[in-house]
């Protein structure tokens, strides 16, 4: 017992003991700050229990103990028979012990006599991997998971690898926001429930709780950690669940579940739904796990008060055990009015924000501004059912701020000098830009056409199998790169994580090759083997190629299954051959057997060289040739049959995979969720495109070179520089606006012009669309003026149809349908409605439909949601990427154009 509990010892026992020498008191410490107070006297006798706790408070009093009555956890009043009767029974409850956990309750406690800690002496280490952000209100109503999901999307746009979960056990919904089914989900409460009940399951597996967001049009990934599916069930795991039992044993199973997310998905960032109020699940989302808090609460009298002692238990956490635990302030629903009526609600929760600064993190009266944001209430949101889909601009910019908070520790760059000069005629005679054509790469050109992409990381990531991604966001040009020019790759990406001696090896999608299936053999290999052995003829096809491959380089401690070595050597003579020694080696009773031995035996033969080897496979939309469900079979045996393969790690596979083709084949193979977390959705960031721009301007003209190079922008450097400062050099080739004035910003025009419906960005496009200007600015009139920039918008404006003719072509070859039912809108205005679509395919209603999808699965087209949701009918926009193309007008405010 420490001294102040033996002093309140000491005291109480002398105040009732002047009656009662046999009185008896004790004291047991709960933690470091509460207790139990045991009374055993005469005194007690003939009293009720109000009665004597009266008697108790008096003694406190008499004996001058000026005791915070939230400090005692049980007072036990007896009288001596009572005390004795129930002694004998056993039925006296009275000393137990309790570790400090980060509840609220022991956080503003344990603050109460530890205050005198500081925090102030923090670490400037870099930003720690994944960072944890928990979002939560004291109240609800206030749009604190509507807020997670827009910023989630807004992380992901970015390139980031992000994780939701869903922490209100209480009350869920993050999983409707994203249109993830309930129905038969497991998620955070079977997690944790099932290891409470068994600590040493293993069950459910984290992946098995785990569900991936399909964003169109993003770079980076979301997956989503719901509470788990919403029924009976449900409510009894909830109701069994303890809180504290989480902290024991060490480590914490909310620690395991941590590290477990890491293991299986190694985001960028997790972000935590809370609970609302004070409840014990909130307070280990926001005082224990998270590193941000954004603390989201109405800005009125009520909301400020919850809010107050939030922040008091945030404030007493940094002053103890997390100094590095940071929050910001988020006001919202903010009034949207006239300044006369907001400004005084905004200068009164500012005044407010100022008295409840990070401890950790205070500002000046003139960067307050840094520590909160407001979001107006927008009517659009809570009828909102799905934030699947891209949202509209204006309302995702009024979340930026939040976003900015999570992203807030990224460096910044170095300032860039000011306005340059240059010499105009001399770089436009310099200047050009070159399509990179994915199919005929040349080494010299490498260094113009190839632009090491934000998800580049990803991609080489040994985790990574599935790389997925529209027709012309780079797979191609990747799959080239490595399997073609490896040591240039390595060069060129400045890749690190790959061994020295690995070896990239065209598992498929090299027609040069020799060992190449080709589209129309598929239907040869099925009609000989059936449908069911396309997993053992990829595994086949993969035994053949690395051993010609590895045999070429000269190993001849490689060897091969008596049963195979013939039908292997042959494969390389001719296609024929190919097909036959595929089909004879699978036709084998026990194939299956000897092809996993030998492909184990090819992984132990490359890890006892410590080499490595990257399969990669692409072209995959052309197995099959015509026969789409020839192409789903075939496929489907590709990848389920990985799911048996990944254990070999010397073995690296990459799939090439179209967006649409992986939605259709995954559907048709079990486990397809099990490529969770290894996989990378391929796309181009603003940054991505506007660097390979200048790459390209920057290599081929001496004249822009030198311009750029005095606002600090060269090759050397552009992977570090952000979009802001990209732009920069981006005004110096093509202007500030379209026509100056209030007119877009050019760099807005021409992204809006190379985006298809579903957001995907296309660099062949872009560079398209520039060499055409450049083409069109060489044969327009010398300017009047002196310009500081090189590409007029005039040229831009020209050059558009020609770009967008070419993408509609470049459409055609990946769908060969859709330029017949795309001829039939020309002259047709965008928006167009479903009945004017209708009328001019007049195809049956089925068909109709059929059409309408593809082209918004192709990006082509997009509905346009409000017009549906008020039964005005369906209408669609056209992405302006293919709408000139197709020979579509515009419908304005004041007609087509």
């Amino acid at each position: 017992m420490n001294r102040e509990l033996q002093q309140i010892q000491e005291a109480l026992l002398a105040f009732f003991r002047q009656n009662d020498l046999q009185a008896k008191v004790e004291i047991k410490k709960i933690n470091g700050i509460r207790f139990n107070i045991l009374i055993v006297t005469k005194q007690f006798q003939n009293l009720d229990i109000e009665q004597r706790v009266q008697l108790f408070e008096s003694a406190l009093q008499t004996e001058g103990l000026a005791l915070n009555s939230s400090r005692i956890g049980l007072y036990l009043l007896y009288e001596p028979d009572e005390y004795e009767e129930l002694e004998s029974d056993n039925n006296i409850t009275f000393e137990y012990t309790q570790s400090v956990l980060p509840f609220w309750s022991d956080t503003l406690l344990t603050d109460a006599v530890n205050s005198e800690k500081s925090v102030y002496d923090i670490s400037e280490e870099n930003p720690k991997r994944p960072i944890t952000v928990t979002f939560y209100s004291f109240k609800g109503g206030v749009g604190r998971t509507t807020a997670l999901a827009i910023v989630a999307r807004e992380l992901v746009s970015q390139g980031r690898r992000v994780v939701a979960v869903d922490f209100d056990l209480e009350a869920p919904g993050l999983a409707s926001l994203f249109q993830i089914p309930t129905e038969n989900t497991l998620g955070l409460l079977d997690y944790l429930h099932q290891r409470l009940l068994y600590p040493d399951s293993k069950q459910p597996d984290i992946a098995d709780c785990i569900r991936r967001v399909e964003l169109r049009g993003n770079r980076g990934d979301l997956y989503i950690v719901p509470a788990g599916e919403f029924n009976e069930n449900y409510i009894h795991r909830l109701a069994d669940l303890n809180t504290s039992a989480l902290y024991k044993p060490q480590p914490s199973l909310l620690d395991q579940f941590r590290s477990d997310l890491i293991r299986q998905l190694d985001p960028d960032i997790i972000l935590i739904d809370a609970r609302t109020g004070l409840n014990d699940l909130s307070g280990l989302a926001v005082l224990d796990l998270a590193d941000l808090v954004l603390l989201c609460f109405a800005p009125n009298s009520q909301g400020r008060q919850g809010m107050h002692w939030i922040v008091n238990a945030i404030q007493a956490r940094q002053r103890s055990q997390r100094p590095d635990l940071n929050y910001r302030f988020v006001l919202t629903p903010f009034p949207q009015a006239e300044p006369i009526v907001t400004q005084p609600i905004l200068e009164e929760n500012v005044d407010w924000i100022a008295q409840h600064q990070p401890l950790n993190n205070t500002f000046g009266p003139e960067d307050l501004e840094e520590l909160y944001v407001t979001i107006g209430y927008d009517p659009r949101l809570p009828i909102r059912e799905s934030f699947k889909d891209s949202l509209p601009e204006d309302l995702v910019i009024r979340y930026k701020g939040m976003a900015d908070y999570v992203t807030a520790s990224l460096p910044l760059p170095k300032a860039i000098n000011p306005e340059p000069t240059i010499n105009r005629d001399l770089a436009l005679q310099e200047l050009s830009f070159t399509t990179p054509i994915a199919g005929d790469i040349k080494k010299e050109d490498l260094q113009i056409v190839f632009q090491r992409t934000s998800d580049f990381d990803e991609f080489v990531n040994e985790r990574t199998t599935l790389i997925r991604g529209a027709k012309g966001t780079g797979k191609t040009m990747l799959f080239r790169l490595f399997v073609e020019f490896p040591e240039e790759a390595k060069r060129l990406a400045k890749i690190e994580e790959i061994k020295k001696d690995t070896k990239f090896i065209s598992g498929h999608g090299l027609s040069s090759n020799n060992l190449e299936i080709k589209r129309d053999s598929f239907s040869v290999i099925e009609n000989k083997l059936g449908n069911q052995k396309w997993s053992l003829v990829w595994r086949v096809y993969a035994i053949i190629k690395l051993w010609h491959s590895l045999e070429q380089e000269g190993n001849p401690s490689l060897e091969l299954h008596n049963s195979l070595q013939a039908e292997v050597i042959r494969a390389s003579k001719s296609q024929t051959d190919l097909v036959e020694a595929l089909c004879n080696i699978v036709s084998n009773d026990m194939a299956a057997t000897i092809i996993y031995d030998q492909l184990k035996a090819i992984n132990s033969w490359l890890e006892k060289q410590s080499s490595q080897v990257w399969l990669l496979y692409d072209d995959l939309d052309a197995v099959g040739g015509g026969d789409n469900d020839l192409r789903l079979r075939a496929l489907g045996g590709l990848f389920a049959g990985w799911l048996e393969l990944a254990p070999l790690k010397a073995i690296q596979w990459k799939f090439f995979v179209r967006e649409d083709l992986w939605k259709a084949v995954s559907t048709r193979f079990t486990n397809a969720s099990h490529y969770t977390g290894h996989e990378v959705t391929l796309s181009w960031t603003e940054s991505d495109l506007w660097r390979l721009v200048l790459r390209q301007a920057i290599s081929n003209s001496k004249e822009f070179q030198r311009a750029v190079k005095q606002r600090g922008l060269q090759l050397e450097n552009l992977e570090e520089l952000d979009e802001n400062l990209l732009r920069v050099g981006l005004r110096l080739l093509w202007g500030e606006r379209m026509g100056g004035g209030k007119a877009a910003f050019t760099h807005r025009w021409i992204l809006g012009r190379i985006k298809d419906a579903q957001g995907n960005s296309f660099p062949r496009s872009l560079i398209e669309l520039l060499s055409n200007a450049l083409r069109f600015e060489k044969t327009l009139p010398k300017p009047s003026i002196t310009l500081n920039h090189l590409i007029r918008s005039n040229a831009l404006i020209k050059a558009l149809p020609d770009m967008s003719k070419a993408r509609v072509q470049a459409l055609g070859e990946e769908y060969p349908n859709i330029p017949e039912w795309l001829n039939s809108l020309s002259q047709s205005e965008s928006p167009i409605s479903e009945e004017d679509l209708k009328s001019r395919w007049n195809v049956p209603e089925d068909e109709s439909e059929r059409r309408i999808s593809a082209l918004i699965d192709a990006g082509v087209m997009k509905l346009r949601e409000r017009e549906r949701q008020e039964h005005l009918g369906r209408r669609y926009n056209i992405a302006e990427l293919y709408r000139m193309g197709i020979g579509m007008l515009l419908r304005g405010p004041y007609g087509s154009k």
